[in-house]
């Protein structure tokens, strides 16, 4: 077995991270060597560029931002979600009910532009949201989107696949970027790329 902290190392991440994705259960708390060549094998991406249509009938491209939620957790809160946070079992309300509510402002402009939010947890791409639109009332700490969950990772990274939730006409491409490594992180909860 590979110790977690030569795993986080060997990805250039830091082991609290890499926990995070053991924690939520998207990799195994023992980690063998053929896991971990495999991991060591995944595509890295450094920030996911959408183009969307304009009413000219041209197209603009937007950097989609990424939420850096924790791992899931029952809500304490009286928001009447059942989760904060992500895990690799949710259902899809779960998933989407955690990660679509309640969020700082900051960056929410980014999601609804681009019209989509990456969600990436312990340095893994796990999940992406379509953004329809951003609810926030002034004065107020947080806010939420409109959207829905169109893929998401299930399984280990290494094992696991990725799944369509719901059409989207970026099905595709969001598709391919499930389960690959998005490092970077810090600065709040919804960031721009490598923030």
């Amino acid at each position: 077995m590979v110790k977690v902290p030569t795993v986080a190392k060997s990805l250039a991440m830091g082991e609290a991270t890499f926990r995070k994705s053991i924690d939520a259960g998207f990799n195994p708390p023992d980690i063998d060597t053929l896991r971990h060549a495999d991991l060591l094998e995944l595509d890295s991406v450094s920030r996911i560029e959408i183009e969307r249509p304009t009413d000219g009938g041209g197209t603009v491209t937007f950097i989609a931002p990424v939420l850096r939620p924790c791992v899931a957790e029952l809500a304490s809160d009286q928001s009447g979600r059942k989760y904060v946070g992500v895990k690799e079992d949710m259902t899809v309300d779960e998933f989407e009910d955690a990660t679509l509510k309640y969020w700082p402002p900051a960056c929410s402009q980014l999601a609804v532009d681009s019209g989509y939010l990456f969600v990436v947890l312990g340095g893994f791409i796990v999940g992406v949201l379509r953004i329809d639109k951003w609810n926030f009332n002034p004065g107020a700490e947080k806010g939420y989107f409109e959207g829905q969950l169109i893929a998401r990772w299930r399984g280990h990274i290494t094992t696991g696949h990725a799944v369509l939730e719901n059409p989207d006409p970026l099905a595709d491409d969001l598709l391919s970027f499930m389960g690959l490594r998005a490092p970077g992180g810090g600065g709040g909860s919804i960031t721009p790329w490598n923030a």
